[in-house]
């Protein structure tokens, strides 16, 4: 998944958002939430994709109380690189369905099956 990640090239990211609520500890408080899940997920983003420039801005508004968000993004997409993800996907993907296959019909016989089998030979 990873490599699907990286065909995808993000020249510019720049995130704006001011957090409001109607009281100062209401919005101090979900100005908190907001950086806590905000930065995060914006350093996951950078270090798994391929990202030139970015840019993250988060404002408390204690005086009007608002809230508002912009989002500029420049997205390209590599194809070769994307077919070349999924096609590395997919096989991952069938050896593991084989490798689980050729396990499973080697599995030993439950212990039922094998007293069945001794009785029929003993008789």
């Amino acid at each position: 998944m990873k490599r699907i990640g990286r065909a995808f090239l993000f020249e510019e990211i720049y995130i704006s958002l001011l957090v409001g609520e109607g009281d100062s500890a209401a919005t101090a408080d979900k100005y908190a939430k907001t950086c806590a899940e905000v930065f995060p997920a914006m350093g996951f983003i950078v270090s798994t994709m391929r990202v030139k420039k970015y840019s993250v801005d988060v404002n408390p508004d204690f005086i009007y109380g608002r809230s508002n968000a912009r989002l500029h993004v420049t997205v390209s997409v590599r194809p070769l690189r994307l077919i070349n993800a999924f096609i590395a996907l997919g096989f991952s993907l069938v050896f593991k369905v084989l490798i689980k296959f050729l396990k499973g019909s080697r599995a030993k016989k439950p212990a039922a099956a094998e007293e069945v089998k001794n009785i029929q030979n003993n008789n």
